[in-house]
């Protein structure tokens, strides 16, 4: 370890001679004695950037969430200016060794949606991450993905822009290479997560995605071409995720949303109460009627992701709102048969769902 952090290190700190080497930081790893754990003491390198550190903590305090890496302590040197912190220890492996071994679709799937969960995470905080890569999420011991590396996080302002194409090759969007200033924002954590997909799932990067600018010659296939058993929502989802047009990227949390509804196929469960009566949906493919008089009518049918309308007759309102043909229903609602006009003589029906949680 550099002498200059040994010297600055509180005694409870025991370096094991570990150490990871980075771009910008170096990251030793040791033993805390006082709670009998490992930790990682992270310093940058290169000429210290007191400012980079700040911001890197700042971000780590702010987190709360299973997906990042957490932040236990503080290094100050004499003058108690900050020269390290000390991070939790993710003993596992990084995505950068994932594709080594064959890899079941599930497996794939349930990394793919904590890795959006950890940016969307990100996302929700107001950062943007700038470098999701696979050396940059590391699972721990409980088989949990955590991002790692906030070094060049930004959290945007009214004007936030940069000409830096910062970040890695491969993994970087495509506006990031133009000669002019582009607003950091979202969506290029979002054309990241798209490229690391193509990674776990394959092993490899397209050649589209490596040429700089990133397909400006080569044809980016759909990542449906993988022929992997994953439903084409999911590779729609990714292939919106690379678009070269940044506005036409999701947003990181309808990406989460659409793996966890594959992941959790045919778990849902819905109730609706009319006139007293419960009734249940859940078998995949199968729906519930609901009449009122000669007039109103409702179908609600499960795909195995959604509940949705699948038949109209007569006025027909979700939280007094004209119910639309083919429309997901919300979490919680109440369905009202009939109009305004018709007053007590409406029936309502109150429908829920119960929603089952992705197993990490």
């Amino acid at each position: 370890m550099a002498p200059e952090i040994i010297r600055f290190l509180p005694n409870r700190y025991e370096y094991i001679h570990e150490k990871i080497e980075g771009s910008q930081a170096d990251v030793y790893i040791c033993n805390d004695n006082n709670l009998e754990r490992r930790v990682a003491i992270k310093a940058y390198i290169h000429g210290f950037d007191e400012q980079e550190l700040r911001h890197e903590i700042s971000v780590l305090c702010d987190g709360n969430s299973q997906h990042l890496a957490q932040i236990y302590d503080l290094i100050v040197d004499d003058e108690n200016k900050p020269v390290a912190f000390v991070q939790e220890y993710i003993a596992g492996s990084c995505l950068s060794e994932f594709p080594q071994q064959k890899r079941s679709e599930p497996e794939i799937l349930n990394t793919l949606y904590q890795l959006a969960s950890g940016i969307h995470d990100l996302h929700l905080l107001n950062i943007v991450h700038r470098d999701i890569k696979p050396s940059n999420a590391r699972f721990d011991s409980n088989g949990i993905l955590k991002i790692i590396d906030f070094g060049i996080s930004y959290t945007p302002q009214q004007h936030g822009e940069t000409m830096c194409a910062r970040g890695t090759t491969g993994y970087r969007a495509p506006e990031l290479y133009m000669e002019r200033p582009v607003a950091i924002n979202n969506s290029f954590d979002v054309y990241s997560f798209g490229a690391l997909a193509w990674y776990l799932a394959s092993g490899r990067l397209p050649a589209a995605l490596e040429e700089i600018p990133p397909q400006s010659t080569i044809f980016l296939e759909s990542f449906s071409s993988l022929n992997l058993a994953i439903p084409d929502d999911i590779s729609g989802a990714i292939d919106r995720c690379l678009s070269v047009n940044s506005i036409e990227r999701p947003s990181i949390g309808e990406v989460r949303k659409i793996l966890a509804n594959c992941i959790l196929f045919g778990r849902h469960r819905a109730e609706l109460i009319a006139d007293g009566k419960q009734y249940i949906l859940s078998d995949v493919g199968k729906g519930i009627r609901i009449k009122h008089g000669s007039d109103k009518e409702l179908s609600v049918d499960y795909d195995g992701r959604r509940f949705y309308i699948s038949s109209i007759v007569g006025p027909i309102y979700i939280n007094n709102s004209n119910a639309i043909l083919n429309a997901e229903l919300p979490n919680a609602c109440v369905i009202t048969l009939g109009k305004y006009e018709d007053g007590a003589s409406r029936l309502f029906v109150s429908f829920s769902i119960s929603h089952p949680e992705v197993v990490l």
